[in-house]
């Protein structure tokens, strides 16, 4: 009998986002042909072996999304984290003895991966990778002037600020990565683009990077709860994800408010961080649980009210629905302001000046009123360009078959490494 490949799924485990798109792949990889294990954070541990799979323990991942905010101010510390993540990496390696790793948005994984020689598959959307940036990838204005300056903003912040950020505490966990930068945690062996060309363009496609579009897990879409039959059609249905990164309920409560004695009716998905028990009564016109099938809610939705999470953005583009985007980080940001160029959606929290503290940007968000939420889902539903840009990407979403090109490419990839592993022991 055929030994079976193993591969280490290494998500960065803040939310569900990442594990997900990991579990998406795994669930079509054969198992016939493929031993699958999960590295995770402790509290996502539970969720990877409900849907089938085997885990290895990591550290919590909340301290790790401190330390991505505090490189440039307290680098001692987010070294002692960085050294951590990539012992622990290493140990697992070394327990499983994989035949590649597949990381997303894991960044000590371009460290472990080389250290160990293992091939290493990165799943990465379209920014992340530094022909966005050279490209003409900030494509977030009508006006090519401020094009240019979004252009050259991004690139001297990426390519220069963050390289330095990243260069010290890389170089000291590992003497290999002394002129890492932040495009280390992306330059892996094969690079999954999970994005379209449509939303984000890269200029030029590096050889080792294909657009595999959205990678949606069906696990959440097996089943719908009773009341979705009891919605009236005939009405506008919005849809609220808060995604896994939301900790605060001033979003959830603001969008109740806002749809309140209204003729509208709301469905929530709170995601792992909101208890259903803990968020009161309800409206009559609001329904919420703690996941709800997106893909499902997509398209029996009118709008879908989000934090700007790439995933919930597909969604809705993949059923051509528009949104109204209400982002708490820069990369939900980036994902609000490119809804709002490709007239596709109204972004409720746009940057101001003080735009360089990530916690500004929190602030803002959490201060957006239900009567703007009320009025940006008004001028969505009524002004149909909204609507009829959306339903542009319906097409091109689809063709990327959910995932069955990315477990292509990436099955190739394996053979290939395999044929090449086996050439080099003849030469021996």
């Amino acid at each position: 009998m055929k030994k079976r490949k193993k591969i280490l799924f290494l998500p960065h485990s803040d939310g569900l986002a990442h594990i997900t798109r990991c579990l998406a792949i795994a669930d079509l990889l054969p198992k016939s042909q493929y031993h699958m294990r999960f590295a995770v954070s402790l509290d996502k541990r539970a969720f990877v072996r409900k849907a089938g799979y085997g885990t290895y323990t990591l550290s919590p991942s909340t301290s790790f999304d401190v330390a991505e905010e505090y490189k440039f101010t307290r680098k001692n510390e987010y070294l002692d984290l960085l050294s951590n993540y990539v012992q622990e990496d290493l140990n697992i390696i070394d327990k499983y003895k994989p035949d590649a790793v597949i990381s997303d948005k894991r960044t000590t994984a371009c460290i472990s991966t080389r250290i160990k020689k293992v091939p290493w598959i990165t799943i990465a959307n379209s920014i992340y990778l530094k022909e966005f940036w050279k490209g003409n990838g900030l494509d977030l204005s009508e006006r090519k002037f401020l094009n240019q300056v979004y252009h050259f903003i991004g690139w001297v912040f990426v390519n220069f600020i963050s390289r330095q950020a990243m260069k010290v505490p890389f170089h000291k966990v590992s003497d290999q990565f002394a002129k890492a930068s932040v495009y280390a945690q992306y330059d892996a062996d094969l690079k999954l683009v999970a994005d379209v060309p449509e939303y984000n363009s890269l200029s030029p496609l590096p050889e080792d990077a294909y657009f595999v579009g959205p990678l949606f897990w069906q696990g959440f879409e097996k089943k719908e709860p009773a009341w979705f039959k009891k919605l009236d059609k005939k009405r506008p249905i919005i849809y609220l994800s808060l995604g896994g990164t939301i900790y605060n309920q001033e979003m959830l409560n603001s969008t109740i408010e806002a749809v309140a004695n209204t003729p509208y009716q709301l469905i929530v998905s709170l995601g792992p961080n909101f208890k259903k028990s803990k968020i009161g009564k309800l409206p009559e016109n609001v329904w919420a649980e703690t996941y709800l099938p997106g893909q499902k809610a997509c398209k029996i939705s009118d709008v879908v009210v989000h934090h700007g999470g790439h995933g919930t953005v597909m969604q809705a583009l993949k059923y051509g629905k528009p949104c109204v985007v209400i982002p708490h980080n820069y990369g939900q940001w980036y994902n609000a302001k490119r809804i709002e160029r490709l007239k596709c959606g109204i972004n409720l929290n746009p940057l101001k000046p003080s735009f360089v503290s990530p916690n500004s940007l929190l602030k803002d968000a959490l201060d957006v009123k239900p009567a703007e939420i009320r009025v940006a889902v008004e001028k969505v539903l009524t002004d149909v360009k909204y609507k009829r840009n959306a339903e542009k990407f319906k097409k091109t979403v689809r063709l990327y078959r959910n995932g069955h090109r990315a477990v292509d490419i990436v099955e190739h990839f394996l053979e290939m490494q395999q044929k090449s592993a086996k050439k080099s022991e003849r030469r021996k």
